[in-house]
């Protein structure tokens, strides 16, 4: 019993710092927009981000200055960043879950 409330928290720990985005998408909308948003737009230009010539994204339900957004250079490599348009601040890289595609 003792191991498995050890093992519990350290492996959370793993999954948070692993860089993956799967465990932020739970707050987010369901669905992906592409529509522009000069806001997310102007976040990711101020960060100086050059993986986003085309971007699709999700309002978090909770902040509605949040957003998951997904960017591509290419049309195939995707990455997925948190921008938080109020402040216009980035976060990222991070791994993509095929299966939220």
């Amino acid at each position: 019993m003792k191991q498995q409330i050890i093992y519990t928290p350290l492996l959370s720990l793993l999954f948070l710092f692993s860089g993956c985005i799967e465990s932020k998408e739970d707050k987010f909308e369901e669905e992906w927009h592409d529509k522009t948003n000069i806001k997310i737009g102007r976040s990711l230009t101020k960060n100086k981000n050059r993986d986003c010539g085309e971007f699709k994204y999700k309002k978090n339900l909770n902040y509605s200055s949040e957003y998951l957004v997904r960017c591509t250079r290419d049309g195939k490599v995707w990455k997925a960043y948190i921008v938080y348009s109020l402040i216009e601040e980035v976060e990222g890289p991070f791994k993509i879950n095929p299966k939220n595609d």
